[in-house]
């Protein structure tokens, strides 16, 4: 692939993970901030994680990701950042304000063939995309926490994106070693956040109510649900579950699903009570260790986790 520079807008967090994946496939890299200071932080923050990747893995990859901070550079200007670009992030606060006013600003400065995509979680492609004159090649990419690690990331169109330029981001996103998803069309919280909200609301109805400890359901998941699911997904785990198939398994399962469906608390606002005796348990559990440690656990679980299932894939598994 030809395409070698990415800008991004937004130095975050999830700015600093996009710009890790993407000096780890061998880009150059140019942030830009309102703020240069916060521009020349996530440099160091980009530091920090890559020193967490070559202290667990001493090899070649990671000896050549430290050296890849090198083209990690900071822009004077929007103009300036985007001038060479191959792509552009938008990674700026999630606040329509700010975002429509970042986008309508890039929209100007950049080559009119270029994608801009836009970070967010929560606010929809139909609203960020009136900010562009060019609304054809303007798509939603939204990752996950860590982004150097979690390699899906949803492509989510607003109805004027083109299919030329959605496709184009996939493939720019998968030769960097991400799994990019396309979403048909757009709905509040694409997939990702919707799953999650489902599952989120419930284990905290379960703590509200008293039915169990904050360890108890994390365990649940961490234990059960997570492992079937890091593999096969509910759909796939749900078709292993039954003698014959999927179609096997709705038929027994469905109308129990349905049932117990009625009684979930998935729209409940979470109670103060609930949300402090979740934190002191978090607390406990992460005690003598700092957030820099922390992080580093979850890293190593999350490259070893990753580094099984390529392993298992390559054996056809």
């Amino acid at each position: 692939m030809e395409a070698r520079t990415v800008t991004i807008v937004g130095c975050g967090v999830i700015g600093q993970g996009w710009a890790v994946s993407f000096v780890r496939a061998g880009w150059t890299v140019t942030f830009f901030d309102a703020e240069p200071s916060v521009a020349q932080n996530a440099i160091e923050a980009c530091r920090r994680i890559v020193r967490r990747e070559t202290d667990a893995n001493a090899n070649s990859q990671h000896a050549q990701l430290e050296t890849g901070i090198g083209r990690l550079q900071v822009a004077n200007s929007l103009k300036e950042a985007c001038a060479e670009s191959d792509l552009v992030i938008e990674a700026v606060p999630e606040r329509l304000d700010i975002k429509h006013k970042v986008l309508g600003d890039l929209d100007a400065v950049t080559h009119p063939n270029v994608v801009i995509a836009s970070s967010t979680s929560a606010l929809l492609p139909t609203a960020l995309a009136g900010a562009l004159k060019r609304q054809e090649r303007f798509i939603v990419a939204h990752p996950f926490n860590p982004s150097y690690l979690i390699p899906l990331v949803e492509l989510v169109p607003c109805p004027a994106t083109s299919s030329t330029y959605l496709d184009s981001l996939t493939v720019m996103l998968e030769a960097i070693g991400l799994r990019p998803v396309q979403l048909r069309r757009e709905i509040e919280g694409f997939i990702g956040n919707r799953l999650q909200a489902a599952v989120i609301n419930e284990a905290m109805y379960l703590v509200e109510a008293g039915i169990a400890s904050p360890e108890v359901v994390d365990a649940c998941v961490s234990e059960c649900l997570a492992l079937r699911w890091a593999f096969y997904g509910p759909f796939g785990t749900m078709d292993l579950n039954a003698p014959n198939g999927f179609a096997d398994y709705a038929a027994k399962f469905g109308s129990a699903y349905a049932d117990l469906g009625r009684q979930l608390q998935t729209g409940r606002t979470w109670q103060p009570e609930a949300i402090a005796s979740i934190a002191d348990a978090l607390a406990i559990r992460s005690a003598g260790r700092s957030r820099e440690e922390t992080f580093a656990i979850r890293d190593r679980a999350l490259r070893a986790l990753s580094a099984l299932k390529t392993h298992l894939a390559a054996q056809g598994s």
